[in-house]
């Protein structure tokens, strides 16, 4: 299988050719994804990685962006190959190449041990879970210990905003929030997923309540959640339907903060949006289910 590497190299860009070889990998797989991932300084530095789902012998254009390299710079790159429904890596190899264009470079799979350790790499893909009620929280963000909303969430208390104010018009306040302190391993570009419930039932376009705010170091507010065809039932979500890119982020300390976007909780009407679990993530190409959140977070 060939895959044909694009790397932005000044104006005029560059290209590198990569065989996979793993023959002696992923045994008994009909589909295999791959992801690839770039190190800037050839062995360590920000962790970048981009899907690539192929199979069999077509070559696939993958485009890594944020890369400052220039012709004749060396990088690392990594392969990892997982079954089709399987979260966990089955296969893994590394090498260097060289920015240059008909450059060529052969990396070779081999076994992953375990799910959650990549073979020969100091760039791993990375979940880090949350429960949405370890957050601290503010205002008339509240968790969720008797509605029958509680009573799907894994943890059986999903946080909540306790108020009736659609907060995305006007001056928009973070007051009403969740925090949560995460410690990043390594930089690179994180994703946000959230297991959710939107209680309502009105369609689109004068739907309930269905989504969040949420920031990271205060920086650009992002919507969480918005999906339009999931109403009454718990549902895994970053941004309509799809995971939600938090954007490069360095590794350590980071504050990640959910609040109200938009709430309807009366004494006759519970149709605020629930909040179960977060999972944060460098692996575009992880979708999360219940299975695997209950598997390593022990529920």
């Amino acid at each position: 299988m060939a895959l044909v590497l694009m790397a932005g190299c000044g104006d005029s860009g560059g290209s590198l050719t990569i065989e996979v070889d793993r023959a002696a990998c992923s045994p008994g797989c009909t589909v295999v994804r791959y992801e690839l991932y770039l190190l800037e300084d050839g062995a360590s530095g920000t962790c970048i990685f981009r899907e690539a789902t192929v199979d069999g012998a077509a070559p696939e254009a993958e485009v890594f962006e944020g890369l400052d390299l220039a012709e004749g710079d060396t990088f690392g790159l990594g392969v990892l190959a997982y079954c089709e429904g399987d979260p966990c890596v089955r296969c893994a190899g590394t090498s260097q190449g060289t920015v240059g264009d008909g450059a060529a470079l052969t990396v070779t799979l081999t076994g992953a041990a375990r799910c959650d350790v990549v073979p020969g790499s100091a760039c791993q893909p990375r979940r880090l879970w949350l429960e949405a009620r370890s957050g601290t929280l503010a205002g008339k963000m509240k968790i969720d210990t008797t509605s029958t909303h509680a009573k799907g969430a894994l943890t059986g208390e999903p946080v909540y905003p306790d108020l009736d104010q659609f907060n995305h018009v006007g001056t928009i306040t973070d007051a009403d929030s969740a925090t949560y302190s995460v410690d990043l391993p390594t930089a690179g570009i994180w994703h946000l997923w959230g297991r959710l419930l939107y209680p309502g039932s009105t369609p689109h376009p004068q739907n309930d309540p269905n989504s969040f705010w949420v920031t990271v170091d205060r920086g650009e507010r992002l919507v969480f959640g918005n999906r339009i065809d999931r109403d009454g039932q718990w549902h895994w979500d970053g941004n309509d339907g799809g995971r939600l890119t938090l954007g490069p982020l360095s590794a350590g300390q980071r504050e990640v903060k959910v609040f109200n976007r938009e709430a309807r909780e009366t004494a006759t009407e519970k149709l605020s949006p629930r909040l179960d679990l977060l999972l944060l993530t460098n692996d575009p190409g992880f979708r999360p289910t219940d299975a695997v959140a209950r598997q390593e977070l022990g529920l």
